[in-house]
């Protein structure tokens, strides 16, 4: 049995594209260490659907899990780790793209050290809730039952963002790719997804997947390019998501692809989202 079960989720509505990006990076980046790969086919309506798929990973040991359209990311993540029994499971998304040589050795590397809960390789402060109160401006409108609706409607998205995140900053390992003990995820809350918001509530809520590993006295934290692991309070500083050129970036996805084609004031309003005012200093 490997060490590290490595999922990436593969969603038949995105096309060939993302998958075979994936596929050039996982080959063209060896991973450092021992691995069973499982690509979950999600979505696919027949078997004749999966074959250019198949073609792609020619000369590629994986195991393929074939699943319903049902959820997003995480609840395929989640079945997968009661099927896929490797002491830790490392999760990319769609849209993942390998940067470097080891990577995977990198993140294993680091999650196995005393007191670390959880990796990845990107973060964030961003708030959804802090987020909601800046953009959902009030809006000038011609009548005052439609200034009426639209204030309702605005002060009624603050307060549900306030019921599901904490203000800035707010900690969280971004679950493009994400790295932890199986045993650990199987005792984590998952509500269930049906909408994309549940995905975020996961991911960057009050009681979502960093918060829970937080309160077990377990630390997050990031991997980067250079190998080295980031507290939390060093996320900015560690160079990868919407920080500088993303340089010590270990795996790409389509986020932090936004990033580096925006121009000037885009980088800086998504800097600043994801760190606050000194990102876009």
């Amino acid at each position: 049995m490997a060490t590290i079960g490595l999922i990436h989720l593969v969603w038949a509505p995105l096309g060939l594209e993302p998958f075979a990006d994936f596929v050039r990076a996982y080959k063209g980046h060896p991973a450092g260490i021992d691995h069973a790969l499982v690509i979950l086919f999600k979505a696919f309506a027949s078997p004749a659907a999966l074959r250019p798929y198949y073609d792609l990973l020619a000369g590629v040991a994986y195991t393929p899990l074939l699943l319903p359209d049902v959820g997003i990311d995480l609840l395929p993540y989640f079945r997968a780790a009661d099927q896929v029994d490797c002491p830790y499971l490392c999760f990319l998304n769609s849209y993942s793209r390998i940067q470097d040589a080891d990577w995977l050795a990198k993140l294993h590397a680091q999650v196995v050290q005393p007191g670390v809960g959880l990796v990845g390789a990107t973060a964030s402060y961003e708030s959804h809730y802090s987020s909601s109160v800046r953009f959902l401006v009030p809006r000038k409108t011609r009548t005052r039952l439609r200034g009426w609706i639209i204030s309702y409607w605005r002060h009624r998205q603050i307060r549900q963002a306030q019921a599901a995140f904490d203000p800035f900053p707010n900690y969280h390992i971004r679950s493009n790719t994400f790295m932890l003990a199986r045993d650990l995820m199987r005792t984590l809350e998952f509500r269930g997804e049906r909408l994309k918001a549940d995905s975020l509530r996961f991911e960057a809520g009050k009681w979502g997947m960093t918060r829970q590993i937080l309160a077990r006295g377990l630390q997050p934290q990031v991997v980067g390019r250079d190998g080295q692991a980031y507290a939390k309070e060093q996320w900015y500083e560690s160079g990868t998501f919407r920080s500088g050129a993303q340089a010590n970036l270990l795996v790409a996805d389509n986020r932090t692809e936004q990033y580096r084609t925006a121009d000037s004031p885009t980088r800086r309003l998504l800097a600043e989202m994801a760190w606050g005012p000194r990102a876009a200093e």
